[in-house]
């Protein structure tokens, strides 16, 4: 199976070092330079040229197996793209589109159809989300809604002091209600055992029933809800972002020294607090800090928002957030003084890999980081070799059953598994293709029945 990928900024980027292990990638740039740093990491075919060129895409040999995606920064190259791949005969197309008029309702439907789009999305929008989700849970570094919002994967960094240092995965288990799914350090990680025991420098996932939330929000005294909000800098994620934070109820300042951009707010949330200034300037970064309690980069530069956020937190702020595009600054062992990444590239790679892998009782979840593998929900048919048998003889160290999704209803310690049921494991990287081989999930070529339960 061919995936085109047009464009290798950080969106393409991120889809790149996540498909590239399953897929035959070939990636469509301008950028030379880019294309040459993309090729020396990463086993792709590049073309340099514009993927709106109708000589490009053929140069690309399309084929009825082949997926576009088009994640260029100009939403008109994208639609063209998507648009002539068709006509080459490609299967699916997905397209990012930036502008936000493109989703209004009376043009999205008309859209998707001239332009024979299978799907599109923003960057932007799948950002506010990750936002949003990480005010709720301010002590973790990853969240991911799985299982219909049900259940959460939560990343969540020790300290000398968490009450969790010391004690074994197990106790951690029977205590707070959280399954840890993965352990991992600067030069290594694993999926943990109910001995092992958590160090003051380990980083954790782990998976929890939303209804059980509450026990780790008051061990990580987090019970009061983020209320008064400092976002720094300005970009289009900044705009998809307010409009929800005015809903909250949230108090927004915003220091940016673009006059225009505090105009544009102000017209579109008129309660907003405005401060005309550089946001990496110390001294108006620490007059701006008072009365706030979570800090928010959100500027055009990685660099600035993460300086940004580290200055916050050394002035008293023990909340921040940085977005970023730069998939390498997204790590588990992240910036000390920045306590959450905002990247919407594993998120994006989420919904493509629904598309383009056409299962939809298939979910895969990457987790945050380069290299720190996925969770993965999948349907059990009938045919399965797991019908039927035991949990404990499916147990491997580069992947492990977590519990089960059977009827829509969490299952944390599971004995057998049923036709039906919806497994839920975690894997390594390494461990992905070994989890296909246990015949849970099909081949990626292969396309999947429609199930019934719901899924993420």
């Amino acid at each position: 199976m061919k995936v085109l990928i047009c464009g290798v900024g950080s969106i393409g980027s991120s889809l790149i070092h996540y498909l590239s292990l399953y897929y035959e990638i070939v990636a469509i740039d301008t950028d030379a330079g880019a294309l040459e740093r993309i090729s020396s990491v990463y086993d792709v075919q590049t073309i340099c040229g514009s993927a709106s060129d109708p000589n490009i895409l053929e140069q690309a040999g399309l084929s009825q197996n082949s997926y576009v995606l088009g994640v260029t920064q100009w939403d008109e190259v994208n639609l063209v793209a998507c648009h002539l791949s068709h006509l080459f005969g490609a299967v699916t197309t997905v397209a990012r589109l930036e502008n936000r008029a493109y989703f209004q309702d009376s043009f999205s439907a008309p859209l998707s159809k001239y332009f024979e789009l299978n799907d599109s999305f923003s960057s932007h929008q799948i950002s506010t989300s990750c936002i949003l989700e990480a005010l709720d849970y301010p002590y973790c570094f990853d969240v991911l809604p799985i299982c219909n919002r049900e259940a959460m994967v939560l990343g969540i960094q020790m300290t000398p002091f968490h009450p969790w240092v010391g004690k074994t995965v197990a106790d951690i288990q029977e205590s707070s209600g959280v399954r840890l799914i993965r352990i991992m350090t600067h030069d290594n990680q694993w999926i943990p055992t109910a001995c092992d025991v958590i160090g003051p420098r380990h980083a954790l996932y782990g998976m929890v029933a939303v209804a059980d939330a509450p026990l780790l929000h008051n061990l990580h005294d987090c019970s009061d809800r983020k209320k008064a909000i400092l976002c720094l800098g300005s970009s289009p994620t900044l705009f998809s972002f307010l409009p929800y934070a005015m809903d909250r109820g949230l108090n927004i300042t915003l220091l940016s020294d673009n006059e225009d951009d505090l105009f544009l707010a102000s017209q579109q949330c008129p309660g907003i607090q405005l401060i005309q200034g550089p946001y990496n300037d110390p001294k108006l970064l620490k007059n701006a800090l008072k009365d706030q309690d979570t800090v928010i980069s959100m500027g055009a530069s990685d660099e600035y928002n993460i300086l940004a956020a580290v200055m916050a937190h050394s002035y008293g702020i023990k909340h921040t957030m940085a977005c970023i595009q730069n998939l390498h600054y997204l790590s588990p062992l992240c910036v000390r003084g920045v306590n959450q990444m905002i990247h919407s590239g594993p998120r994006i790679v989420m919904d493509v890999l629904k598309k383009i892998t056409q299962q939809e009782d298939a979910w895969i979840y990457p987790l945050q980081g380069m290299a720190t593998g996925m969770v993965i929900q999948s349907y059990v048919r009938p045919e399965s070799k797991m019908a039927g048998t035991m949990c404990q003889d499916w147990q491997e160290d580069r992947w492990r059953i977590v519990a089960l999704y059977r009827n829509n209803a969490l299952i944390w310690n599971p004995e057998t598994i049923d036709a039906g049921d919806h497994v839920l494991a975690t894997a390594l990287p390494e461990g992905y293709n070994i989890f296909q081989q246990s015949m849970v999930v099909p081949s990626l070529k292969t396309k999947a029945a429609r199930p019934r339960p719901n899924g993420g």
